[in-house]
């Protein structure tokens, strides 16, 4: 069974990083970026955001699109952030691993 990860921050350095290494394990599938709406990430490919071959995941700035499908969510956003992207997990349940 693949483990379906979604990342909320994609953007960041952090967030980039978790990118890479879940397409890196191949036990592993990138299934959804977040970011915030303002961000010029949205609607771009997450593989793309780390410097390699698309995953055919967009980035999207709404949490019901990026965690749909999610076994686990990896929060790596802002503590304001934080309720609302647990509260979208829950509501997706996916289990949360928060780094805020």
């Amino acid at each position: 069974m693949t483990l379906n990860i979604a990342i909320a921050g994609a953007g960041g350095r952090m967030g980039r990083m978790l990118i890479q290494a879940v397409s890196d394990n191949p036990a592993c599938s990138v299934s959804g970026a977040l970011e915030h709406e303002a961000s010029p990430l949205v609607g771009q490919d997450a593989g793309l955001l780390v410097g390699s071959e698309a995953v055919g995941v967009q980035v999207s700035a709404d949490r019901s699109v990026a965690f749909s499908g999610a076994h686990v969510i990896i929060d790596f956003t802002l503590p304001a952030a934080t309720l609302d992207n647990m509260q979208a997990a829950r509501d997706a349940g996916a289990a949360v691993v928060l780094g805020t």
